[in-house]
């Protein structure tokens, strides 16, 4: 794959990220919930390849990400939630390379 098409992808899923987060509220988004959007949208994308997204997204400050567990309930999901920088960048206050943003 073309490696500027291979970048463009990456920074639209991590802006597709960023808004799903955004749009479930405080509370944060399970990744499951994440990946279902993603592939609602189009974006076919790998637990690996999410988790990594993820993180890089964490790295900058753009979201958190909590393990939420509950052995009686046998809940163990992690969930993510966007931080204020986060909202700054969907909102267009700052920028962030890595990150495409506007309007698609």
């Amino acid at each position: 794959m073309n490696k500027q098409i291979e970048v463009s992808q990456k920074e639209l899923t991590r802006h597709s990220i960023l808004c799903i987060v955004e749009e479930i509220g405080p509370n944060g988004a399970s990744t499951q919930i994440i990946k279902s959007v993603l592939a609602k949208n189009g974006v076919d994308i790998s637990n690996d390849k999410l988790i990594k997204e993820l993180k890089y997204l964490e790295n900058k400050d753009l979201i958190g990400i909590k393990k939420v567990e509950n052995t009686i309930l046998k809940i163990d999901r992690t969930v993510v939630y966007i931080t204020a920088k986060g909202q700054d960048l969907l909102d267009g206050f700052i920028k962030e390379d890595g990150i495409e943003v506007g309007d698609y």
